[in-house]
C-alpha cells in the first residue's frame, strides 16, 4: 500500500533533467531543497507571501512552497541559480550582490511602485534596468 502515496516524476531543473520517486505530499520547494540539493529557492513564510521560494515554472513565476511537486511532472523549473550563463551572473543577481538586496523586497517594491505584477525575472530585469 505504501507505493500508492509515491509517484515517479521527471523535472528539468536549471537545465538538468531530474527523475525521482516522490511522496505525493511534497511541495516543489521541499523537492528542490531536500531531495535534489537545490538551495537557491529559500523557505521563508511557507504561505506564498514572502517570495523567497520563487522559481520560474514553465516560464512563469511561481511560489514553490505552494505547489505540489507531483502536479508538475515534466515541467521546466528555473531557480535563481539557473539564470544566465555559467560564466557570469544574471544582471539582477549581480545587482542584488552589489547592493545587498533581497529578491522578495525588490519584487514587492516593483509591484507596489508600479502596480504591475512581475511574471518572470527577465521582465523584472528589463524594467529595473530601464527605469
Amino acid at each position: 500500500m505504501e507505493s500508492a502515496h509515491f509517484t515517479d516524476i521527471t523535472l528539468d531543473v536549471d537545465g538538468r533533467p531530474r527523475s525521482l520517486r516522490i511522496d505525493n505530499r511534497v511541495t516543489l520547494l521541499d523537492l528542490l531543497r531536500e531531495h535534489l540539493g537545490v538551495t537557491a529557492p529559500k523557505k521563508g513564510c511557507d504561505h506564498g507571501q514572502c517570495g523567497s521560494c520563487t522559481v520560474l515554472l514553465d516560464g512563469r513565476r511561481a511560489t514553490s512552497c505552494l505547489a505540489f511537486a507531483v502536479a508538475h511532472d515534466g515541467a521546466q523549473v528555473v531557480t535563481a541559480a539557473g539564470l544566465g550563463d555559467t560564466d557570469a551572473l544574471h544582471p539582477v543577481a549581480a545587482a542584488f550582490l552589489e547592493h545587498d538586496g533581497s529578491a522578495p523586497a525588490i519584487v514587492n517594491a516593483v509591484y507596489h511602485a508600479t502596480g504591475v505584477r512581475v511574471r518572470d525575472l527577465p521582465v523584472m530585469c528589463d524594467a529595473l534596468l530601464t527605469a
